[in-house]
Parts: C-alpha cells; structure tokens; sequence
C-alpha cells in the first residue's frame, strides 16, 4: 500500500467515511459505524465530524473497499480509528 500522506477533510459522509479537498473518499479501516438512513447513524456521523471536520489529518492506506481507499487515520498522535471504535 502507499505510502502515509496528509490530508484536508472536506466533508464527512458517515460514521466511518469522509471526503478529502482532493476528493478521494476515505473510509476508517476496522471501523463499523451505522450506515446512513439506520438508527445511530447520525450520532456516528456527529461524532466523526467533531473530531476530523475541515482538519488536516494523517492518512495511512491498509486497503481498497470498492472505490472507498481504506485507511488508519491519525489526528496529530491521535487515532481517529481507535476513536471512534471506543464511541460506537
């Protein structure tokens, strides 16, 4: 997998995928957050928002799911992952 980079996010989609300024659709590895239209998925969203939302973050690729890039995502020495593992 590619190397880690940096980027800008743009828009957060759900719970466990955000887009960047680059508009690549990032989805947070090992990370099951409620499916928009099911119950909990705004709380999930909510969540991701406050803590990545028009921030840079570190992103560190471990996969594809589709078109999604599946990543580790890092907030300074923050994991996003670990993050919102421990709120869902």
């Amino acid at each position: 997998m590619a190397q880690s980079s940096k980027a800008y996010v743009q828009a957060v989609v759900s719970g466990s995928i955000f887009v960047t300024r680059q508009g690549d659709r990032i989805r947070l590895a090992r990370v099951d957050a409620p499916e928009t239209g099911m119950p909990m998925a705004e709380l999930a969203r909510g969540k991701l928002k406050t803590l990545i939302h028009k921030q840079w973050v570190d992103l560190r690729p471990v996969g594809r799911e589709g078109a999604d890039l599946l990543c580790e995502v890092w907030s300074g020495d923050k994991s996003i992952n670990d993050a919102m593992r421990a709120q869902l």
